[in-house]
């Protein structure tokens, strides 16, 4: 499956090390995935963008039990990869809150529904995402 073609690797090598890519690029490897935002971006099917995903992560994001009692306020990083297929796999947590978050942060993305894939070139390809996951601490209320 081609990803990136030779212009865009070059651009993005550029860019990521600050030195210019002067050599001949080689073909990516079969299972390379492209982090540069090229042709159409993977999407769910009910659409919103980075902002639908977000809201869809946070709608799924089940609270821990411990979060009640001690509740901070603070992002979770997730990444995750939308396959050619439109499935999420490689889900993981690039800067975390607190265990229990992160793991309610990790569960969330997994049970996403199935993408649209993004597209280069009219073929599916894989795309990864990193995206913040906001928790605001709320006191609870006395009865």
């Amino acid at each position: 499956m081609k990803i990136c073609d030779g212009l865009i690797l070059a651009s993005f090598f550029l860019l990521a090390t600050g030195v210019p890519a002067t050599a001949q690029i080689s073909k990516p490897p079969e299972d390379f995935v492209c982090y540069y935002p090229i042709g159409k971006m993977p999407e769910l099917q009910s659409g919103g963008g980075i902002a639908g995903i977000s809201r869809a992560i946070q709608q799924r994001v089940i609270y821990p039990n411990q979060s009640l009692h001690k509740p901070i306020d603070g992002k979770v990083f997730v990444t995750f990869t939308v396959a050619a297929t439109g499935a999420v796999r490689g889900v993981k947590i690039v800067k975390g809150l607190r265990p229990d978050y992160d793991t309610a942060v990790v569960q969330a993305v997994r049970k996403l529904p199935r993408f649209r894939p993004g597209k280069e070139n009219n073929k599916p390809v894989s795309f990864s995402f990193t995206v913040p996951i906001t928790f605001r601490a709320k006191p609870l209320s006395k009865q």
